[in-house]
């Protein structure tokens, strides 16, 4: 069985601090939706493709939820193969804000709300 370096962070409620390293599919696909959501394409040296570009999708004039969703599955199908083991499932919601419009984003696993992002 592979290991992850454990990658979650101190404020995140389910947060292990004597955890370095796991061997949970669930932890690294996890680890690897995080890198995904939170990285700009070109960003990661010698994987140019890696990243949802998230910023570039919230400022667009047009932008929509369906293109956020494909992206996020085109990016998991190239870089997360153990995302077949489970049904990853992303619901995007744009809220308008006082100086701008915020975008809130949900990853599901099997049904379960493991993840949430705000993005402004």
């Amino acid at each position: 069985m592979l290991s992850e370096i454990y990658c979650r962070n101190s404020s995140d409620p389910n947060y292990n601090p004597k955890t370095l390293v796991t061997a949970s599919v669930l932890e690294g696909l996890l680890t690897k939706i995080r890198m995904i959501i939170f990285t700009e394409r070109g960003e990661i040296l010698g994987v140019p493709g890696l990243g949802l570009n998230l910023e570039d999708h919230l400022f667009e004039l047009n932008a929509n939820v369906g293109q956020i969703q494909k992206s996020f599955y085109d990016q998991l199908t190239a870089f997360a193969p153990e995302a077949g083991r489970f049904n990853v499932t992303i619901e995007v919601n744009f809220q308008p804000g006082v100086i701008r419009d915020v975008c809130f984003i949900d990853i599901f696993v099997d049904g379960t709300k493991l993840l949430g992002v705000l993005a402004k």
